[in-house]
């Protein structure tokens, strides 16, 4: 099965593949956080509310991107979370964040 990567907006990516739902690469900014996930770590912010997604990497206030980074990395001003997961989970995670603001 061959993939490809198909870049539409700025900060998303998607994958497709021969079967089942396209899979979907997004970062999610700090600025957007609920104030209670805000200065939290990667750990508690995946596990709040799951909507399936997964994180596979962070992008520091520096803008340095580290791939898997630990669990218990902080995540705070000028960061952004890297979730891969399909269109409908990146929003449900993208719906419970912007609901809790």
């Amino acid at each position: 099965m061959k993939k490809v990567f198909i870049p539409y907006s700025y900060g998303k990516t998607q994958v497709s593949g021969e079967e089942g739902d396209s899979i979907h690469l997004e970062s999610v900014g700090y600025e957007i956080l609920p104030a209670e996930l805000k200065d939290k770590t990667l750990q508690e912010i995946m596990a709040w509310r799951k909507t399936g997604v997964n994180c596979i990497g962070i992008k520091d206030a520096e803008g340095k991107f580290i791939i898997n980074p630990p669990e218990e990395t902080l995540i705070n001003s000028r960061m952004k979370v890297i979730v891969l997961g399909t269109r409908q989970q990146i929003e449900e995670m993208k719906g419970n964040v912007e609901h809790q603001k």
